[in-house]
């Protein structure tokens, strides 16, 4: 089962609020925030003022989400979750 909200998958590229929906319907601000991050995929384009990004770059960053907070944890010396 697919974690995120319905986003057209047939669509080889998203917007930042199609990203936010991906995301769970974060807030405009948050998803600025992200994808301005640098572990955030590049962006593929730029459309009249609109910026793009590729599907599956996007969804292949979401999938690694929750390595990269274990990595962080880890680096701060926090102890892993332990799954439930």
């Amino acid at each position: 089962m697919d974690p995120h909200p319905p986003v057209d998958t047939d669509q080889p590229v998203v917007s930042r609020h199609e990203i936010a929906l991906m995301l769970g319907g974060v807030s405009k601000t948050r998803v600025w925030q992200i994808t301005d991050h640098p572990t955030f995929p590049a962006r593929y384009a730029s459309v009249r003022s609109c910026d793009l990004w590729r599907t599956s770059e996007v969804r292949a960053w979401i999938r690694r989400r929750p390595a990269i907070m274990e990595e962080r944890l880890r680096l701060r010396g926090a102890p892993p979750k332990r799954a439930a």
